[in-house]
């Protein structure tokens, strides 16, 4: 069977075929001997209120972050909908990516409403804050993205500059 987020419908992969057994997971027909990378489309209709206590912890947060994640809920009725209006509104209010982005964004309420500048770590907190305020489980998710391949070693480098956060939900 295979790792997915709940609730995923499909499961793509170009390295093998996948089916959904018992109306609960994805199982593949062979064994899986080697890295594969598969990924998964959330269920469009999957109600927001499918939640589990832990993925909804948040920090404090202040009635205007609480506001506008409630109005996200009450607008849109799924999780799709919900993280899209979120993503749209990081694009549509102008916030700037930075790796420099000063004591101006040390907050969640100053980075979202004031200096709207901020690197990947402050877009992850504030869009998994705000999802899950909004009742929709969400985890920031803390890794490398890119790097280099050694042809010679065979071997994968990363280095700091690889460093990337990102949310799952």
């Amino acid at each position: 069977w295979l790792f997915t987020f709940d609730p995923t419908q499909l499961l793509f992969s170009e390295s093998f075929v996948s089916h959904w057994r018992n109306n609960s997971y994805f199982e593949v027909a062979a064994p899986i001997r080697e890295r594969v990378v598969y990924w998964g489309q959330v269920a469009q209709d999957a109600p927001v209120s499918l939640v589990t206590p832990t993925s909804l912890q948040t920090p404090e947060a202040s009635f205007e972050i609480k506001s506008f994640a409630n109005s996200l809920k009450e607008r849109m009725k799924s999780r799709d909908g919900i993280a899209t209006s979120l993503l749209s509104h990081f694009r549509d209010s102008q916030f700037v990516y930075s790796k420099n982005p000063g004591s101006g964004s040390d907050t969640l309420d100053s980075f979202f409403f004031k200096n709207k500048k901020g690197y990947c770590e402050h877009f992850a907190a504030a869009t998994a804050t705000l999802l899950r305020l909004a009742e929709v489980p969400a985890n920031v998710v803390i890794g490398y993205q890119g790097g280099e391949y050694n042809t010679y070693g065979k071997f994968w480098r990363f280095t700091q500059a690889d460093a990337h956060a990102w949310v799952e939900y």
